[in-house]
């Protein structure tokens, strides 16, 4: 594992949840590995503005179709 890697990553249920529309993703056909080496599909990649106070903040996420205890998983800022 690269420890200069990082990625923000967001489960579609979440992003069904929080009202978000579909043309908002830049789609992708990609396919990531876990770390058990399990493929995980990718949707796609969908910019996100948040708000971590007192910073606005922008970010990309990838967005995945594979189910997850989690909502997201953000890097460290």
């Amino acid at each position: 594992m690269d420890p200069g890697s990082s990625a923000e990553i967001l489960y579609y249920k979440a992003f069904q949840k929080m009202g978000l529309q579909q043309v908002d993703i830049k789609l992708s056909g990609a396919v990531m590995f876990g770390f058990n080496n399990e493929s995980v599909p990718v949707i796609g990649e969908i910019e996100l503005f948040f708000t971590s106070r007192p910073i606005n903040l922008v970010a990309n996420f990838i967005l995945f179709g594979s189910n997850s205890p989690y909502n997201a998983l953000l890097s460290r800022v």
